[in-house]
């Protein structure tokens, strides 16, 4: 909008004072879509971290898991190691009692 006032340089003041203002407008518009894209994104890297950290806890679960299975079958192993060695003790006993 162009205001017209013939009054000395009054006219020309007014016509900077226009123009300052819609430069302001077109800033305070342009901050406006920054700061809306700013929280757009804050808002996805907000959900992004709270996936991987569900993710997280996931696999620190499944890990427990796995560790547990390897610490049973660690054990099992062990078991069945003592338990071949004492079958083989017993054959070489019956083995001797035999000749």
């Amino acid at each position: 909008m162009l205001l017209s006032v013939y009054a000395g340089g009054v006219c020309v003041q007014l016509i900077e004072a226009q123009r300052d203002v819609e430069q302001r407008d077109r800033i305070i518009s342009e901050l406006k879509s920054t700061c809306e894209s700013g929280k757009a994104a804050e808002l996805q890297a907000d959900n992004m971290l709270q996936s991987l950290r569900q993710k997280l806890v996931e696999y620190e679960t499944a890990f427990g898991d796995v560790e547990g299975a390897a610490s049973r079958s660690e054990l099992t192993i062990i078991t069945l190691q003592q338990q071949a060695n004492e079958s083989r003790r017993q054959i070489i006993e019956l083995e001797s009692q035999c000749r």
